[in-house]
């Protein structure tokens, strides 16, 4: 066999193998064919259960504030996703810097998930899979968080993703 056939054969089979994965991952919502928002509401819904911390992901080169989400407020937390709206297509990009959303981390029997919030648009943390639009959540998270830089991150993005001032 020649050198250029065995490295097409190679590719083939790499390529054979990334979709193996990808069709895998597919089943657990990281690909970019993603199931009906109503398959993303309920998989979130079942993560967001136990022991939770939040982190608000804006700072590089610095520790980000961290926060245990209390029972009543990931009990908030579901039930505002459960509520939410379908994803929004025009959603704002994550940028690169600064105010990134806030990012959920549940130990779920599974394996650690994360689900990311940002300018009220809930997505997979990894995948960046969308789940549900919830405005303002991202907001509340950080204004009930029991750590004063994210409840000061609240006030600083207002003009960003929240909108008018938080009540």
């Amino acid at each position: 066999m020649s050198r250029l056939a065995a490295a097409a054969l190679a590719l083939g089979s790499a390529a054979q193998a990334g979709q193996r994965l990808q069709e895998g991952a597919a089943s657990h919502h990281f690909d970019g064919n993603f199931p009906p928002p109503s398959a993303q509401v309920e998989l979130a819904l079942e993560t967001l259960t136990g022991r939770c911390l939040a982190t608000a992901d804006v700072f590089s080169g610095r520790r980000n504030p961290v926060w245990r989400l209390s029972a009543r407020s990931l009990a908030d937390l579901r039930a505002r996703i459960s509520r939410g709206n379908e994803p929004d297509a025009d959603a704002q990009p994550i940028p690169g810097l600064g105010y990134r959303g806030v990012v959920i981390a549940c130990q779920h029997r599974a394996g650690p998930r994360r689900v990311r919030v940002f300018c009220g648009e809930a997505s997979w943390a990894d995948s960046g899979a969308p789940i549900a639009s919830v405005p303002g959540l991202d907001r509340d998270l950080l204004v009930a968080s029991a750590d004063r830089t994210a409840r000061s991150l609240a006030r600083g993005q207002r003009g960003r993703c929240f909108g008018a001032r938080p009540g």
